[in-house]
């Protein structure tokens, strides 16, 4: 196994960053396998996992450039939620009515079973079952949490509660809330933890998992598909040929450039989610800060247990 080098995307990403240091196996000459997939990011480890289940003598190799989680996998703000879209009303925007309905109970469905499957492979990713918490700051904004509860409640679901300002300030305490949802599904984990026991779970299965092995050419060899470092390898070359493959690597595509396969493109949406120390105007789910938020807080304010803070949100003063 080869030791671990940080890049500076494991350096600089929250989760990434707190991993601890570990070997790797790259792909070294040419290996075959039933099944190759591209990426161990969530949805390559989850494929090739499902392909073992199905059928456990199958050969699968997982290809991944960096190590597992390099990617859009292990570089979010890890929230469990059941929302398939963006939100329920953009889902029966998107798809109309009946659809999102049937979305709303996959994803419903999709937590369950998720949370049932870290149970029971006794995966360690630090999952909670927090719920979401969604705040109104204005009356517009009150308005809105109105209707995204009653829009749930539309496509059938309990778990979208509407809080006047007395709930939400006995849930977060600060006089700048005037009210909000609580939804009662999912949570919070390490998205991180959760990749690499995946690939834990997949290598015990029998899985081949390559990192640090870019993939550079998909081509047709024959009946097979022969993934490489380059084009044309050669039989010195590092590669893996296969039967089948799967691409599971839509999110990691040059900037601006959609990821294309059989005719459907995948344009990664990119956005910043800030993680700083609980010091200044902090906002916390468990506790009551020792400074008001209509004030900064200074460095001879009281520092809470880490364990003490299980949310927060920084606004800008």
């Amino acid at each position: 196994m080869t030791p671990q080098i940080p890049d500076s995307i494991e350096q600089a990403c929250f989760w990434l960053a707190r991993r601890a240091p570990r070997g790797h196996t790259p792909l070294a000459g040419a290996r075959e396998a039933d099944v190759a997939v591209v990426g161990a990011g969530l949805t390559g480890l989850w494929t090739a996992l499902f392909l073992k289940e199905l059928d456990p003598a199958l050969e699968v190799a997982v290809v991944e450039q960096g190590l597992a989680a390099h990617g859009a996998s292990g570089r979010n703000a890890g929230m469990l939620s059941e929302t398939v879209d963006h939100g329920h009303a953009l889902a029966i925007e998107h798809f109309g009515e009946a659809e999102a309905r049937r979305l709303a109970r996959l994803g419903e469905t999709n937590v369950a079973e998720m949370t049932a499957f870290l149970a029971e492979r006794d995966i360690r990713c630090d999952y909670e079952p927090t719920g979401r918490l969604m705040v109104a700051l204005t009356p517009a904004q009150v308005e809105e949490a109105r209707r995204t509860v009653a829009t749930a409640e539309r496509l059938g679901l309990a778990s979208f509660h509407l809080l006047d300002r007395e709930a939400i300030q006995a849930e977060v305490h600060s006089p700048l809330y005037l009210g909000g949802v609580r939804v009662t599904g999912g949570g919070i984990l390490d998205p991180v933890k959760l990749v690499d026991g995946l690939r834990g779970e997949a290598e015990r299965r029998g899985v081949r998992v390559f990192e640090r092995s870019r993939v550079a050419a998909v081509e047709r060899a024959g009946a097979a598909a022969r993934v490489g470092r380059s084009a044309g390898s050669s039989p010195t070359q590092p590669e893996a040929s296969s039967r089948n493959g799967a691409a599971a690597a839509s999110a990691v595509v040059r900037r601006g450039t959609p990821a294309c396969s059989a005719g459907k493109c995948f344009v990664p949406r990119r956005t910043r989610t800030v993680t700083v120390v609980p010091w200044f105007t902090v906002l916390v789910t468990s506790m009551v800060p020792p400074c008001s938020f209509t004030s900064s807080c200074t460095s001879e304010s009281p520092m809470p247990e880490p364990s003490a803070v299980r949310a927060f949100v920084v606004w800008p003063r």
